[in-house]
């Protein structure tokens, strides 16, 4: 197990373990589905990529939060990823609907 780290939201860093990709393809169903929501299109790409990276390929993405909830209207998700801050619908209000 390698170990990594999580920035918060008050800016402190603190580590955490982290399965290797192997680890965590294994324990994935393949129909695991991911959400990652971000008004920032690289960072879409680049959450996309770290879930196909440990075995996850069942991801759709939104750039907004409405997207989101319309997307979530439609398929149920096993993970959501959401930015904070978002213009519009923040992560918080997000995660409250």
């Amino acid at each position: 197990m390698t170990i990594g780290s999580v920035r918060q939201c008050d800016g402190a860093s603190e580590p955490v373990p982290v399965r290797s990709s192997a680890a965590a393809t294994a324990s994935a169903p393949e129909d695991f589905s991911v959400l990652p929501v971000d008004d920032v299109e690289m960072n879409l790409r680049v959450m996309s990529a770290l879930c196909r990276r440990v075995g996850l390929h069942n991801i759709a993405v939104a750039s907004t939060g409405s997207a989101a909830l319309a997307k979530m209207a439609e398929q149920r998700f096993d993970l959501i990823l959401t930015d904070m801050w978002m213009p519009g619908m923040n992560g918080a209000e997000l995660a409250g609907r």
